[in-house]
């Protein structure tokens, strides 16, 4: 089986770098599952870590190759939008709200409610409106309801980098830094600020790149952009693991890679531990998950594929008793070191249809497809593959795709094109 998997990522690489050099087809899916999926299940079968000491599991083998075989189709359907030059642009109207006598700018407004609910949802899970600042965590919290705007943090970033393109209002540029910094120094949330800074880059190369192609020192912009965010998420990384030895005499002496029993090449940073335990070793977990739901005989038959609806939109968790959730799927999850717990995004689809997990995998490729090759037509659709593309790329790390906070944030997007794009200029 091995052998076939090697074979197929040679086959996908084959047709990958023929779509680079005659689609011109630098950022569609084939690059993000090339990189953000095949690469890191490649690095995991190194067992850069100790603690992988087995082969993939068959189940492992089937939904990689069938992962593989779906974008192959996906790549060659896809139609680049480099092929020729970007016609038309994103223009947000200028609208205000008249309040207390004032008018007031909406989109001030809207970013004040953001961060207003952000700060009661640090509140409500810490009694704190800073909690990390305090040595409180709850990164991983999430308030009901309030949740599915707080996560939005992309949605945000692009309503604000839209609002200061349209009026060159710089104000608009300090609450992107604001929204990012309310993750990060009251949070010391790494995940949501990487992947919708991984979301703002894909948008921002695919809608400028006619001028980034003539302008090198913003694509060196963008690269030390990327570097910084990796240097502070290590950071912010260390510093917790320095916060639960707090009464331990190892404090300072022990790193993630001691952890995660790190063995692979080093970095003067840190960062390929943390680099590896996050994504690569993904798949080691992943592969104990899925031989443990197959012993175990169990089968969810669709409810995690289309869990956007019935639980974002039919909220079938408050209504039907028993209803196997995320809680549920987390419960199955297999690990070998409590370092490093994530086990991909593709669990739950395997835990919908096992072998048939392509049905899952095929569904999600085909609406990014869509996504991308509608770019073309009207470039608004930029920001939608954007959003989804940054799903797909994050799914060595989880399943943002089946997460309500997404189907909610392509909500968002599609009501800021519906109310505040002027269509006139796209």
């Amino acid at each position: 089986m091995k052998i076939f998997t090697i074979a197929i990522i040679i086959l996908y690489n084959i047709i990958f770098f023929y779509n680079l050099v005659k689609k011109k087809d630098f950022f569609g899916l084939g690059t993000i599952i090339n990189f953000g999926v095949v690469l890191n299940f490649l690095l995991y079968i190194l067992r850069w870590s100790t603690y992988i000491n087995s082969e993939p599991y068959l189940g492992t083998y089937i939904i990689i190759d069938s992962i593989i075989i779906i974008f192959i189709i996906v790549m060659l359907l896809s139609k680049s939008p480099f092929l020729k030059p970007r016609t038309g642009e994103i223009v947000l109207k200028n609208m205000s709200l008249k309040i207390l006598g004032r008018n007031l700018d909406i989109y001030v407004i809207l970013n004040i409610i953001y961060i207003f609910l952000f700060l009661l949802e640090n509140y409500i899970g810490s009694r704190n409106i800073a909690p990390y600042l305090f040595g409180i965590d709850i990164h991983t919290y999430s308030a009901p309801l309030i949740s599915f705007v707080t996560r939005a943090l992309f949605v945000m970033v692009i309503l604000n980098f839209f609002s200061y393109k349209s009026f060159n209002k710089k104000r608009f540029l300090l609450f992107i830094v604001i929204d990012v910094c309310l993750f990060i120094l009251l949070r010391g949330a790494r995940i949501n600020v990487f992947m919708a800074f991984i979301q703002f880059v894909l948008f921002y190369i695919i809608y400028n790149y006619d001028l980034l192609i003539k302008n090198k020192k913003v694509i060196a912009s963008v690269v030390a952009s990327f570097l910084i965010v990796i240097v502070v998420g290590v950071y912010i990384g260390n510093r917790r693991i320095d916060n639960n030895l707090k009464q331990s005499s190892l404090r300072g002496v022990l790193t993630y890679s001691d952890f995660i029993k790190y063995s692979g090449p080093k970095d003067p940073f840190g960062v390929l531990p943390w680099y590896y335990g996050y994504f690569p070793m993904s798949y080691a977990n992943l592969n104990l998950t899925l031989e443990h739901i197959d012993q175990s005989n169990i089968r969810t038959y669709g409810i995690y594929t289309v869990r956007p609806i019935l639980v974002g939109l039919f909220e079938l968790d408050n209504f039907v008793k028993g209803y196997k959730d995320i809680e549920f799927s987390s419960s199955l999850a297999q690990h070998y070191t409590e370092a490093a717990t994530v086990r991909t995004g593709f669990m739950e689809f395997y835990l919908d249809f096992g072998y048939f997990a392509f049905i899952s995998v095929a569904i999600y490729a085909f609406i990014g497809l869509f996504f991308y090759n509608k770019i073309r037509k009207n470039v608004y659709f930029t920001v939608f593959y954007a959003f989804f593309g940054g799903c797909w790329f994050f799914m060595s790390f989880q399943n943002m795709m089946i997460d309500v906070t997404t189907l909610y944030g392509l909500i968002y997007l599609a009501l800021i094109n519906h109310f505040f794009v002027d269509k006139t200029k796209l």
